[in-house]
């Protein structure tokens, strides 16, 4: 199973630094269709780990069996959820939503004060139709 790992400074230049390492890793293993539907989950993730997280983040990438799991961790040992829907106008609170609607499935990992968020995406991307399940531990 090919693996990849980055550590990124908690800052926004982080996010393309992010979708850069994620885009090479595809192209390497071959899994360049899988690249926009990754590109835009690991942007929100990094994104989220920079505004909600403390110290720096890690990007684990690994394929096995034609799928891809990224995970971001961060030292915020907070659990993060999908936020109500916000019809106030207030901007923000949309990326874990775009993540599940993305991923065929997605889940959180919070342990000795770190917490990964991290998605899974089988190539082909399947049909987005229907609904992610998110699994906690």
């Amino acid at each position: 199973m090919p693996s990849a790992r980055m550590t990124l400074a908690r800052a926004v230049a982080g996010v393309p630094e992010a979708r850069r390492f994620l885009a090479g890793l595809l192209a390497r293993w071959g899994l360049e269709a899988l690249r926009p539907a990754l590109e835009l989950a690991t942007s929100e993730l990094v994104t989220n780990a920079v505004t909600h997280g403390r110290g720096p983040i890690e990007v684990d990438v690994a394929c096995e069996d034609g799928a891809v799991r990224v995970g971001v961790t961060d030292h915020g040992g907070g659990r993060p959820v999908i936020r109500p829907t916000d019809t106030s106008g207030e901007v923000g609170g949309w990326g874990l939503r775009l993540v599940a609607h993305v991923a065929d499935e997605w889940g959180t990992d919070v342990s000795g004060g770190r917490t990964t968020v991290w998605l899974r995406l089988a190539s082909p991307p399947p049909d987005r139709s229907h609904v992610t399940r998110m699994r906690t531990s």
